[in-house]
């Protein structure tokens, strides 16, 4: 059973070993859906 997941940007919710739906922020670290990154890999309040 695949572990659920809640982007903590927009909290969509994906499978957790969906690895295209959710990837690490590149400096913060936290989980994102694929959305909400940039193409950096930078989430929207890091790359501000």
């Amino acid at each position: 059973m695949a572990e659920e997941f809640a982007c903590v940007a927009c909290g969509e919710h994906a499978e957790k070993d969906d690895v295209l739906a959710v990837q690490e922020c590149r400096i913060c670290r936290r989980m994102h859906c694929d959305g909400c990154l940039n193409e950096e890999g930078l989430c929207v309040e890091c790359s501000d």
